[in-house]
């Protein structure tokens, strides 16, 4: 079942010190110091998030949302596996984080380029398998289909194929 985001418990889940880099990248919220902050007590920065304009809040809200979903099981089990694809091992790295909200938020600003697609895996993993379309009329292929003496693979076969598109 889905959460609902709400920024005051996202600031609550998250540590600090990636808020800090998160902001300093941004450029806002020079002004706080997140070392004094304890993680629970996020008041002066929910007021000062509140104070943002709303093109600035919205455009970061996305981003926290995209985090939020993320902060889950399947989040970190699409994170490692998008990770393993570009040949490197997150696991260890990321087991020694404390909790989701710190993995997804990790891998948010510190690995950006396994950011889209973990997300998108992640996605089509939680997708109810009552909303994927079965076929039910399609024959099905026996495991050695494809070899080399298949007529897809010789020439004249790759043109019947692309002139049948």
């Amino acid at each position: 079942m889905a959460r609902q985001y709400n920024p005051q418990l996202f600031f609550r889940h998250v540590p600090n010190a990636l808020l800090e880099q998160y902001f300093k990248e941004k450029g806002v919220f020079a002004e706080i110091n997140f070392k004094e902050l304890t993680e629970t007590k996020i008041k002066p920065l929910y007021k000062s998030w509140l104070a943002l304009s709303e093109k600035e809040r919205s455009d970061m809200e996305k981003d926290f949302r995209e985090i939020d979903r993320m902060a889950t099981a399947g989040g970190t089990k699409a994170i490692i596996d998008e990770a393993d694809w570009h040949g490197e091992d997150l696991a260890p790295s990321l087991a020694e984080l404390k909790n989701h909200h710190d993995r997804a938020f990790w891998i948010f600003i510190n690995r950006k380029a396994y950011w889209k697609g973990a997300l998108q895996f992640q996605y089509a993993d939680s997708i109810p398998a009552s909303y994927w379309r079965k076929r039910k009329n399609i024959q099905e292929i026996g495991k050695n289909r494809f070899h080399r003496n298949d007529p897809f693979f010789t020439e004249r076969g790759k043109v019947q194929a692309y002139l049948s598109l």
